[in-house]
């Protein structure tokens, strides 16, 4: 497989990721208010982000 189609199907990839996490936080922000919403969030990327750094 040439390297313009694996870009493409990254591309395509990434973007069915972002769009499929739009109805997760349509229904998530109805639970809980803003700033709790994004507070779960950080927390989700620090705890992830310190797991990746501890492994490596």
């Amino acid at each position: 497989m040439n390297r313009s189609k694996i870009a493409d199907l990254c591309l395509l990839l990434v973007a069915m990721m972002w769009g499929s996490t739009f109805e997760i936080v349509q229904h998530v922000r109805r639970m809980l208010p803003p700033m709790a919403f994004n507070s779960v969030r950080f927390l989700e990327v620090c705890a992830t982000e310190g797991t990746i750094e501890i492994e490596t």
